[in-house]
């Protein structure tokens, strides 16, 4: 299938909007064999997973591929004036906890995307700078209907340690009963303390110790939910 043209797509813009466009776009490249998908925040933007998103930040497109890969034509060959940041990743394999959902015009335009499980694992990993900790906090309490079942061989095969720590600290946090249902013999999540950064300043020094995880994450997640143990980190 040909890609969309800059003249189609802003037609489609003009006519059903950004977001619209920006999937018709994924679309078509998907169908044209492009290993990408639509990812983490984005994810969750497109399919109303996020409804806690925080309103006064604008939609971000996240777009998803194998690591060591450059973003394909026309993500980095046209200005489509609208954000479309490309992320060659390998936090995952390529085909779990995927979906297919209906984008573009009426549903019309199939679109590969990451479930809520995967989309978590991924805002974690490319946070502080591409996801805010409170903003996933918030979605992870939405998340209480996840199965361990669908959960575990995420966790398994993640290979972000970071990514990990803070997913299961922010379910527990959240008190979401299925993580007393995974199996943590079976989930590596390395050694030694992991610095959760949200903002650019020593976290050894205004951070807060989680010390079940491992994890030093900001003051004020540190307060949230009964997230294990934790003290200061002076």
């Amino acid at each position: 299938m040909a890609l969309i043209s800059p003249r189609e797509h802003a037609a489609i813009m003009a006519e059903h909007g950004r977001e619209c466009a920006y999937q018709v776009v994924v679309s078509r490249l998907q169908q044209a064999g492009a290993p990408i998908h639509i990812g983490a925040r984005s994810s969750w933007q497109m399919r109303g997973t996020g409804q806690y998103i925080e309103m006064g930040l604008p939609a971000l497109r996240m777009v998803f591929g194998p690591p060591g890969t450059a973003a394909p034509p026309p993500l980095d060959g046209h200005d489509w004036g609208i954000e479309l940041p490309y992320f060659p990743a390998d936090v995952l394999p390529p085909d779990l906890g995927m979906l297919e959902w209906p984008g573009g015009i009426d549903g019309a335009w199939p679109l590969r995307a990451s479930g809520d499980g995967r989309a978590m694992l991924e805002a974690l990993a490319v946070s502080p700078g591409w996801q805010e900790l409170q903003e996933a906090y918030e979605v992870m309490e939405n998340l209480c209907w996840l199965d361990a079942s669908e959960v575990q061989p995420l966790l398994e095969a993640c290979t972000d340690t970071k990514a990990k720590r803070a997913f299961l600290y922010l379910a527990e946090c959240a008190e979401n009963d299925w993580v007393g249902e995974l199996d943590m013999s079976r989930i590596d999540l390395g050694d030694g303390v992991v610095v959760l950064e949200d903002k650019p300043v020593d976290m050894r020094l205004h951070g807060v110790l989680i010390n079940k995880h491992q994890l030093i994450v900001p003051d004020g997640l540190g307060m949230f939910g009964r997230g294990g143990a934790y003290g200061r980190y002076h």
